[in-house]
């Protein structure tokens, strides 16, 4: 299997610190891996020394690109983001998701699940103490169960809320989303440098690399619409930014999938019969298990001679 060479991966400067400073990188080969760094200025308002201080970290120069890699970058392409305190974050609400992509930083970066804290989100407004404290521990023994994470690596505020809705109850079904967050500036610099120049280059992709890659932007970026009066069936692959809406569009044409990108709600639409059953064929829906049993209610009215 051909390896991707992380070297044309690494950003040429790192941006650091809440003023947003920007630091040369220096990549130093070592063996079977790379040593990034890059050093910034340290001063004590107590006293006139100054120095400098170093940061690194270890990535390997290769890593497979297998369908995994594929996805999971796509995966993180869709729900991955730097924040403003200089965290990396991933946020999914299957558990199959997060240990998809817990397992490929642990194989190709060799980072564990315990480097990742984690909340949850929930999309309910904050409720009263001795429920919200059922609430709680019920989401919080779901996420923990069925996923990776240490229990232990939680924050202080194990469960976030919505502030701007009405309901308060937790539906049986509604686990909220697991939101992993890593805090270490060169890595995120890195990891948001390497997703972004991948998706740039996505036209030098395989068809078969083109396909992982799309199972994950699918996973992460589409809804399923059924319209019963209408007979209208469609999966939106939402994108603010008119370039991404570009590149999904040709992403799939060039696996055979026509689509429309529709600016003013920001989504590109797969519809028509011979355009869902080729994402069906392909298995592009496959990976997120609540949006695939939809999808699969979608295929079945299909039957239907007039629905489009």
């Amino acid at each position: 299997m051909k390896k991707i060479d992380l070297l044309d991966y690494i950003p040429e400067r790192i941006v650091s610190g809440k003023n947003g400073k920007s630091y040369e990188t220096m990549v130093e080969p070592d063996d079977d891996s790379y040593i990034l760094s890059y050093q910034y200025l340290i001063s004590n308002q107590f006293s006139r020394n100054a120095g400098t201080k170093r940061m690194s970290m270890r990535i390997p120069q290769y890593i497979d690109s297998s369908p995994h890699t594929f996805q999971v970058l796509g995966l993180l392409h869709a729900e991955g983001s730097k924040t403003a305190r200089g965290t990396y974050t991933f946020c999914n609400n299957q558990p199959n998701i997060i240990n998809l992509v817990l397992d490929w930083f642990e194989k190709q970066f060799n980072i564990p699940p315990n480097k990742w804290k984690w909340s949850i989100k929930l999309n309910i407004k904050e409720p009263k103490k001795n429920y919200k404290e059922l609430v709680e521990k019920k989401v919080a023994g779901f996420w923990t169960k069925n996923t990776r994470i240490v229990p232990e690596k939680c924050f202080p505020k194990k469960v976030t809320y919505i502030k701007n809705v009405n309901h308060t109850v937790r539906k049986d079904t509604d686990f909220g989303s697991l939101v992993l967050e890593i805090r270490w500036n060169i890595f995120n610099e890195f990891v948001r440098n390497f997703v972004n120049k991948i998706f740039l280059n996505y036209s030098k992709f395989s068809i078969s690399q083109l396909k992982e890659f799309m199972k994950g932007i699918l996973a992460g970026e589409s809804n399923v619409e059924i319209h019963l009066p209408s007979k209208c069936y469609r999966i939106f692959l939402s994108a603010i930014q008119d370039a991404e809406r570009i590149a999904y569009k040709k992403m799939l044409s060039r696996v055979g999938i026509k689509s429309i990108d529709y600016p003013k709600i920001h989504a590109v639409v797969i519809s028509k019969k011979e355009n869902i059953l080729k994402v069906h064929k392909l298995k592009l829906m496959e990976i997120h298990k609540e949006k695939y049993k939809k999808f699969l209610q979608l295929i079945s009215l299909y039957n239907s001679k007039k629905s489009r």
